[in-house]
């Protein structure tokens, strides 16, 4: 792969990084999104085949069966369906209370929640200060919840507490009001892990929408590393998109994708619908500088070009070593990533080595039960209950098959011994 020698505060301020790469360097970067995506997508197979054969078994989706002779018993029993659905169905019900989902509770002695602070994220609905109280406090003429030396109505201090009630209050409405779809999207997810092991949920902010969302990913829909750690963000991640000619258009039409021969060519075949996109959340050291820095990076499966760069980053996630060697931080640490603004626009510091960099991490992944084996795939009713699932649907199927035997050779005492001698119809009184 190529040295790339790219400018940080360029990449930063650009609404697309592919834009200021050259062609060979978007094909290098393109044959790497691919090679890993490949590579994950082997290395998982054996996991997938489970994961489809549980959740076959779960959906009670019926498979040909010729075996003992064509027509044989052919039945399923709903071990999977039963435990998934008594699983979605607790959960579910454990985790909204009151039509809540989020739970704020405050954290330190009595006297720390007692310390008071201005209420958080005013103006939103539910967070408003509650108003001064009436009346006259005598002697100053000012009624009391004004201060004497302004005349401005006095906030009264906040405890712990009140903060903690009023982000509750905020947490709960942007999940249940803000978020489209994510009470349906929470629901269908809990009836499916038990069966799929482990499912993911890519959280971002929607520009198109300009408003937070939550999608649901599948396994087959999202591919992660099986050697990816337990309990930390993964460096490398996929999202497979299935997305329709419009939509990719629309993107090229904003800037936000890039317009290549190979995607235009592809476009123009009017009997295909849907279009393959790989979303690849991983690491390239496009500034030359020997640390890599994470970005998100879209091609087009089909042809491999590429048509999005976008960092994960922003100059207030770079940490820098100091000339002693310690690590310095750019920017206040307490600073969300969408809301970086400063009044003189300072560029990533030239000269100074990285020695770190907080990535946003857009993936959260929930796993039934962990892997024996310490892999980032997880474990649950699909992967432990299929076996006992084939094994009951097996005697099941064998009995009746004999029962079926048994009634064709008359051994079942509804009809004597001698009535299947004789050839030709038989008359039953």
């Amino acid at each position: 792969m190529p040295k790339f020698e790219y400018d940080l505060s360029e990449i930063l301020e650009s609404e697309n990084i592919a834009e200021l790469l050259t062609d060979t360097d978007r094909n290098a970067v393109s044959q790497r999104v691919k090679k890993w995506y490949d590579h994950d997508v082997t290395d998982r197979e054996e996991w997938m085949t489970a994961h489809k054969e549980g959740l076959n078994l779960a959906a009670m989706i019926k498979t040909e069966k010729s075996t003992p002779w064509p027509g044989c018993a052919n039945m399923q029993y709903p071990l999977l369906a039963t435990a998934s659905i008594n699983f979605g169905s607790t959960a579910i019900s454990s985790m909204i209370t009151n039509g809540r989902l989020v739970a704020v509770e405050p954290v330190g002695n009595a006297e720390e929640q007692a310390q008071g602070g201005a209420p958080p994220m005013g103006g939103q609905p539910g967070v408003q200060p509650p108003p001064p109280p009436l009346g006259n406090a005598g002697g100053n003429g000012q009624p009391s919840g004004v201060q004497p030396q302004t005349g401005q109505p006095q906030t009264p201090p906040f405890t712990r507490s009140d903060l903690a009630d009023k982000l509750e209050i905020h947490l709960n409405y942007q999940l249940t009001k803000q978020i489209p779809g994510y009470l349906p999207e929470m629901r269908r997810m809990l009836h499916t892990l038990p069966a799929a092991n482990m499912v993911h949920k890519k959280v971002y902010w929607n520009a198109e929408l300009n408003l937070p969302a939550s999608d649901l990913l599948l396994p087959q829909e999202c591919v992660v590393p099986k050697d990816g750690r337990p309990g930390e963000p993964l460096r490398r991640w996929t999202h497979i998109r299935e997305m329709y000619r419009n939509e990719i258009q629309g993107r090229i039409n904003s800037g936000r994708y890039l317009e290549g021969d190979a995607i235009k060519a592809v476009l123009e075949d009017e009997d295909k619908e849907l279009f393959t996109v790989l979303e690849q959340h991983n690491w390239l050291d496009l500034d030359g500088d020997g640390f890599e820095e994470p970005y998100i990076c879209t091609i087009h499966e089909e042809s491999g070009e590429l048509l999005q760069i976008l960092p994960r980053f922003a100059e207030a996630h770079i940490e820098y070593a100091d000339e002693e060697g310690e690590e310095e931080k750019e920017g206040d640490e307490n600073e969300e990533f969408e809301t970086v603004e400063t009044d003189e626009k300072k560029g990533p510091e030239k000269g100074k080595k990285i020695v770190g960099i907080d990535a946003v991490n857009h993936l959260v992944t929930y796993v039934m039960l962990p892997a024996l084996d310490g892999s980032y795939l997880g474990m649950g009713f699909g992967s432990l209950g299929t076996a006992l699932n084939a094994g009951i649907d097996t005697a099941l199927n064998q009995i009746l098959d004999a029962e079926t035997l048994a009634i064709l050779a008359g051994k079942t005492g509804f009809t004597a011994k001698g009535v299947f001698r004789k050839k030709g119809d038989q008359k039953v009184k």
